[in-house]
């Protein structure tokens, strides 16, 4: 499968998960005394990493179609995934050190943090031409890992609020 044939169902995929995310928080009870500030937190970075993943997968086909710099069809989305991602990575450790924020499995959210910020780093990098230049394939595995992060995030979010149905802790 070629790169654009990726960004398509990425896109795809991205707005599923935002949608479902959605559909899970209007199922939810809505007393504002079970809504803790680190589960609204993680609600809106799923939505917005789906959001950002599902523009930076259409935008290539955007930029093809205008009169530019071949490298920028790739170096935008590159850099613009890369830098989101970065920014979200480094909001969720500010948060988790300042304890507005925990992790609901520490063991699968370390290693996927440091793969994610790996990702974003090649991203970066890529987008600025500096290391694999201008790479569809990067941008490809850097949505797809945000798409992955983003489900697992929806799964925890889930199960934290069948485990308070159920009337655990």
């Amino acid at each position: 499968m070629t790169p654009e044939g990726a960004l398509a169902a990425i896109a795809e995929m991205a707005i599923t998960i935002a949608g479902f995310t959605g559909l899970i928080m209007s199922i939810r009870p809505r007393q504002a005394s079970t809504w803790g500030r680190d589960e609204i937190a993680r609600i809106i970075g799923i939505v917005v990493a789906c959001l950002v993943t599902a523009l930076c997968s259409l935008l290539p086909f955007s930029i093809a179609g205008m009169n530019v710099e071949p490298h920028l069809v790739w170096a935008i989305p590159l850099l613009l995934s890369g830098g989101v991602s970065a920014t979200h990575i480094a909001l969720i450790i500010w948060q988790n050190i300042t304890g507005n924020f925990y992790f609901i499995m520490k063991w699968v959210t370390y290693p996927m943090l440091i793969v994610m910020a790996i990702s974003s780093a090649v991203s970066i990098l890529s987008g600025l031409g500096l290391f694999l230049p201008y790479s569809g394939g990067v941008l490809v595995f850097q949505l797809i890992w945000v798409l992955f992060i983003s489900a697992v995030s929806l799964a925890a979010s889930i199960a934290v609020i069948l485990r308070r149905h159920a009337g655990d802790p």
